[in-house]
């Protein structure tokens, strides 16, 4: 007799160091069924399911469902690693509503032809004491086909097309105007410190210290001390605050997450997992690529992109994202003057824990040995 896995277990990989406490972490305790009967009433006309393909990543389970009148839901619950209870549903829920609304009155005032296509809400909550025993959103599930899985097959003119309608849809979110991200510029920055001193853990953990590239917790303090000295000092410089502007982007903008038509792949028709997208300083996007417009790295560069295009193809794509970002999104374009060692700093000022202190001390040492060249204060 076959038995049917446990959908509340995660069952997509293994880890070579902590494997028990990876898998456990990531384990959801809920009502499975309780979850398929309320997909299918929020399904009009479908009686029951007929198949789902369960889904994992590092911080959601995702259920694709089936059903038997060849309608699709997709039911997406948080593990305890994607953030703090309720407000990581509540976030990512308020980030939707508030990207569909703005830019539905964007387009009713300024005649806007371009709209972020998401895929609707059907049902949320942020109660894990619900029937379904865990905070959970229902959506529809994705129209088209992954960007990724035809990405190899398109002309170079539809990527460069494609590239060019992905920008559009960038342009839209970073149009949205905000007065503040919670802090001042100042603030930001010191908090951003704070949040690589909180992911470090208690000198007297139980847990098994991390491998030797981690390093003792008291260099890593050492390190993210000299860290808020140094951005104490950046956030002060003009061209650094010109760069600063509240921006709304998607957190994690690759192929995976992006739907096209299959018949027609410039055409975008779904951007989905907006988990984690916020609102922060313009200067943390500062030389972001996505993986479809990431050129071909040189011998000594290393990118973590799993499916680069190639050869010309990624340089014209490259090139073809890099002048939208500059023609369209001033925001965003103010960024790309600043200096690459500067962008590094913010980006791995708060990450030493899950990088290694290795990366921010050079980082340090090369904004030290061009201070003065950069004209920093």
């Amino acid at each position: 007799m076959h038995v049917a896995p446990d959908p509340r277990i995660y069952s997509s990989g293994r880890w070579l160091r902590w494997d028990k406490l990876e898998r456990e972490s990531r384990y959801i305790e809920f009502n499975f069924a309780a979850l398929c009967k309320r997909a299918v009433e929020l399904c009009p006309g479908a009686m029951s399911i007929a198949s789902y393909e369960k889904k994992e990543g590092g911080y959601n389970k995702v259920f694709i469902f089936t059903m038997d009148n060849a309608s699709r839901v997709v039911a997406r619950l948080p593990t305890r690693i994607s953030g703090p209870p309720k407000l990581t549903t509540n976030s990512e829920v308020a980030t939707i509503k508030y990207c569909e609304l703005r830019v539905l009155c964007l387009v009713i005032t300024q005649l806007l032809i371009f709209v972020i296509p998401i895929p609707k809400i059907l049902e949320w909550s942020d109660d894990s004491t619900n029937a379904i025993g865990s905070e959970y959103i229902i959506m529809e599930h994705a129209k088209g086909v992954q960007l990724h899985q035809i990405w190899p097959a398109m002309s170079l003119e539809q990527q460069v097309a494609c590239t060019g309608a992905i920008v559009e849809n960038i342009k839209q979110m970073a149009a949205l105007d905000f007065p503040a991200y919670g802090f001042d510029p100042a603030a930001y920055c010191s908090a951003l410190i704070d949040v690589g001193v909180f992911r470090l853990p208690p000198t007297d953990a139980s847990v098994n210290e991390k491998p030797s590239l981690h390093g003792a917790v008291a260099e890593h303090i050492r390190l993210l001390n000299f860290g808020r000295d140094v951005a104490s000092a950046l956030i002060e410089d003009p061209r650094i605050r010109k760069a600063a502007a509240p921006i709304l982007l998607h957190h994690d903008l690759h192929k995976r997450n992006i739907y096209v038509l299959d018949e027609d792949p410039t055409t975008i028709t779904s951007i989905i997992d907006w988990q984690s997208s916020s609102i922060n300083p313009a200067f943390m996007h500062a030389n972001d690529v996505p993986d479809f417009a990431a050129r071909i790295p040189t011998p000594d560069e290393h990118y973590q992109s799993e499916d680069l295009s190639t050869g010309d193809n990624a340089d014209l794509c490259n090139q073809a994202f890099i002048a939208g970002v500059k023609l369209l999104m001033p925001k965003l374009s103010a960024t790309w003057e600043l200096d690459d060692d500067v962008a590094r700093f913010f980006e791995y000022c708060h990450r030493t824990y899950r990088d290694g202190p290795g990366i921010l001390r050079q980082v340090l040492i090369d904004l030290a040995n061009r201070w003065k060249e950069l004209a920093l204060a």
